[in-house]
C-alpha cells in the first residue's frame, strides 16, 4: 500500500503509516483534551465567550485536518470517522456556550415567597443608568438588618466622615449588620474606574478600605441577597472602554470579593432587582452604546446567569421597581435609537416574560422609581426631552391594581440623577441631583407625601452633587455619599439626615 502522498516523515527509518498513526492519535486525543480544558474552564468564568470560540475554531479545524489525512485509502478510513466523531462534543460546546438555558421559574429552593414589609421596600430606586442604592426588602439574611428605630425627615442634613476615595457612578448596599459597602465608581477626570471598595459605619460615622474587586467598574449593580452576600454585576471600565459580563460576590463576613458565574450579556447600566424568591433579574442597560432589550435571571443557588425573556423594547437609563405581588415594574429609559420612552412593562417570574402595561404621561431617562407603602410607585423627574439634556419637575403614580400611570404635584424643582427614598412614615425624600445635562446641580431635598400626592421642601445638603447613593440606615437614618459637582469633582464627601 501507498502512503498518502501528502505524508511526510522528516525522520530516516520511522515508517510514514505508524508516523500517521501518531499524528491522528494525538490530534484526537489532544482535542478532547482542550475541548475539557475550555468547557470547565468557561463554566467556572476564568475562559470568557470570546476565548473559548477560538479554542472551539482550533478544535474544528483540527478535528478537519485529521479527517482528510485519513480518508484516502481504505486503511486509514476508520481515522477519517474517528476524526469526524471528535465534532460531536465540539458541537456540545456551541450548545453549552452559546444557547443558554433559561432558569426555571418554580424550582428555586428557596421556599415560599417571602411578604414584603411595608417599612422596608424591596427595591429602592436609582437615579441613574446603574440602579443600585438598594434598600434591601425583608430577607432571611443569616444577620438580620436592624429595625429602623429613629424616625427620619426630622432634622437637617450633617457632615459625616469621608469616603476614603471621591468618587461618583457607584454603588451602595445596607448589609445584615447595619454597614454600608460603597464599591466601584469613577474618579475625578473621568479617565479611570475602581475597582476598589468602602465600608461605611454608621456607629463611628467613618468608612473604612473593604477589599478590592477583581474587576474594576462603573454603572455597576450591587445587590444584596438573600444569604447575605452582594452580587455585583456588569457595569464599565472607563481605560479599556469597554462593558464588562463578569459578576462578583462580596461576602460581609469574610470581607473578600470572589468570582461567580458570568453574566449572558456584557451590559452597562442594567437594571439587577432581588426577586421573591431570592433570584435576581437583570435587564436591559447598554454595550457597545446600543440599548439592550436582552434579560437574564441569577439564581444564587448554583451561581449562574440564565437567560430569560427579552423585554419588549430594548432600555437604557430606565428603573425597575419590585411590586408587592412579585412582578417587576420596568419604566422609561431610551431605547437602540436613542428615543426617550414613555412606555412601560411587568416581567412576571413566574412566566419568565415581559408585557406591555399602561405608559407614563411623558418620556423619561434617569428618573426615580419608588415602591410606597401602599403597593402604588411614585416615578419622579428624570429628563423628559429626547437628547436636550432638559430635567422635569412632574411626578406620576403607578398604580398596580390597573395598571395606569396618574399625574400628581410636581417637584418644587425639576431634577435628574437625583435619588428617591422612602422613609418610615411613608413619606419619600428626594434628593440632590441636577436639572440640565450637565449643569444646574442642585443641594436642595424635597418630600412626596402620598397621603395629598403633593411635594414640600426638606432642607438642603451641604454641598450640591449629581449621581451620588443614598441609603436608608438601620436606625433610620439617611446616607448620602459621593457623588460630583458641577466642577466635574467626585467628592469625596458624605452627609446624614436624621
Amino acid at each position: 500500500m501507498q502512503p498518502h502522498p501528502n505524508s511526510r516523515s522528516r525522520h530516516a527509518g520511522l515508517p510514514v503509516q505508524n508516523l500517521d498513526d501518531s499524528i491522528q492519535q494525538g490530534a484526537l486525543i489532544g482535542g478532547c483534551v482542550v475541548l475539557l480544558i475550555v468547557l470547565l474552564g468557561h463554566r467556572i468564568g476564568v475562559i470568557p465567550v470570546p476565548v473559548a470560540f477560538l479554542a472551539l475554531a482550533a478544535l474544528l479545524v483540527a478535528a478537519g485536518f485529521t479527517a482528510w489525512r485519513g480518508w484516502p485509502s481504505a486503511t486509514h478510513r476508520w481515522r477519517g470517522f474517528a476524526a469526524g466523531f471528535s465534532v460531536l462534543p465540539a458541537v456540545a460546546l456551541v450548545v453549552v456556550l452559546f444557547v443558554p438555558t433559561p432558569e426555571p421559574a418554580a424550582t428555586v429552593p428557596f421556599g415560599p415567597p417571602i411578604a414584603v414589609l411595608p417599612t422596608q421596600p424591596p427595591a429602592a430606586s436609582s437615579p441613574d443608568s446603574s440602579p443600585t442604592h438598594a434598600t434591601p426588602s425583608a430577607t432571611t439574611a443569616p444577620t438580620p438588618t436592624p429595625v429602623p428605630t429613629a424616625v427620619p425627615g426630622t432634622g437637617q442634613f450633617a457632615v459625616t466622615g469621608a469616603l476614603i476615595t471621591g468618587r461618583d457612578g457607584h454603588s451602595a448596599t445596607l448589609l445584615p449588620d447595619g454597614k454600608v459597602l460603597i464599591a466601584g465608581g469613577q474618579n475625578t477626570g473621568e479617565s479611570q474606574s475602581y475597582n476598589t471598595a468602602e465600608l461605611f459605619d454608621p456607629a463611628a460615622g467613618t468608612f473604612t478600605a473593604a477589599g478590592s474587586m477583581a474587576q474594576v467598574r462603573e454603572g455597576h449593580n450591587a445587590t444584596l441577597l438573600k444569604n447575605g452576600l452582594v452580587l455585583v454585576t456588569g457595569g464599565f471600565d472607563d481605560v479599556t472602554q469597554r462593558t464588562t459580563a463578569i459578576a462578583e460576590s462580596y461576602d460581609p463576613a469574610k470581607g473578600l470579593f470572589s468570582a461567580t458565574g458570568q453574566m449572558v450579556q456584557t451590559r452597562l447600566g442594567g437594571t439587577a432587582t432581588l426577586l421573591l424568591d431570592g433570584r435576581v433579574l437583570v435587564a436591559g442597560g447598554e454595550n457597545r452604546a446600543i440599548a439592550l432589550a436582552a434579560a437574564e435571571i441569577y439564581n444564587p443557588a448554583t451561581g449562574r446567569f440564565g437567560a430569560t425573556g427579552s423585554m419588549t423594547q430594548s432600555r437604557f437609563g430606565q428603573t425597575a421597581t419590585l411590586l408587592a405581588d412579585g412582578r417587576v415594574l420596568i419604566s422609561g429609559g431610551y431605547n437602540a435609537q436613542r428615543t426617550w420612552l414613555p412606555t412601560a412593562e411587568i416581567y412576571d417570574p413566574a412566566t419568565g416574560r415581559f408585557t406591555a402595561t399602561g405608559s407614563m404621561e411623558l418620556p423619561r431617562v434617569y428618573h426615580t422609581a419608588t415602591l410606597l407603602t401602599d403597593g402604588r410607585v411614585l416615578v419622579a423627574g428624570g429628563s423628559g426631552r429626547d437628547g436636550s439634556g432638559a430635567s422635569v419637575s412632574t411626578a406620576e403614580v403607578y398604580d398596580p391594581a390597573n395598571e395606569t400611570f396618574v399625574r400628581v404635584g410636581s417637584m418644587t424643582v425639576a431634577r435628574q440623577w437625583h435619588t428617591a427614598t422612602l422613609l418610615l412614615d411613608g413619606r419619600v425624600l428626594l434628593v440632590g441631583g441636577r436639572n440640565g445635562k450637565t449643569s444646574g446641580f442642585l443641594a436642595t431635598a424635597e418630600y412626596f407625601d402620598p397621603a395629598t400626592g403633593t411635594f414640600t421642601d426638606a432642607g438642603s445638603l451641604t454641598a450640591a452633587r449629581s449621581n451620588h447613593t443614598a441609603t436608608l440606615l438601620g436606625d433610620g437614618r439617611i446616607l448620602v455619599a459621593g457623588g460630583d459637582d458641577s466642577t466635574g469633582l467626585k467628592l469625596a464627601s458624605a452627609e446624614l439626615r436624621p
